[in-house]
C-alpha cells in the first residue's frame, strides 16, 4: 500500500488596505441605501405592518430640514408628508 501525504491547506490571502476600505465603503453605502429607500419594506414583508417612512423619524427629519435650509435655501415650513 502506498501512503499518501495530505497537503496542508493554504491559508486564504489577506485583504489589502484598499480592499478593506472598498468593502467597508460599499457595505455602508448599500446598507444605508436599503435602509433609507423603499427597499426595506420589500425585503422584510410582514402582513398588515410596515416600517414608518424614514424621513419622518427624528434624526433623519432634522437632517433633511437642515439640508433644505442651509444647502438649498428653502424657507422653514418644510412639508414632507402628503407632498
Amino acid at each position: 500500500m502506498l501512503a499518501t501525504v495530505a497537503e496542508a491547506p493554504t491559508p486564504p490571502a489577506a485583504w489589502t488596505a484598499a480592499t478593506r476600505i472598498a468593502f467597508r465603503f460599499c457595505f455602508l453605502y448599500f446598507g444605508l441605501y436599503v435602509l433609507t429607500t423603499q427597499m426595506l419594506n420589500g425585503l422584510i414583508v410582514v402582513p398588515k405592518w410596515g416600517f414608518p417612512p424614514i424621513e419622518t423619524l427624528p434624526p433623519f427629519r432634522n437632517l433633511i430640514e437642515w439640508t433644505a435650509a442651509h444647502v438649498f435655501g428653502l424657507p422653514p415650513p418644510l412639508v414632507i408628508t402628503g407632498s
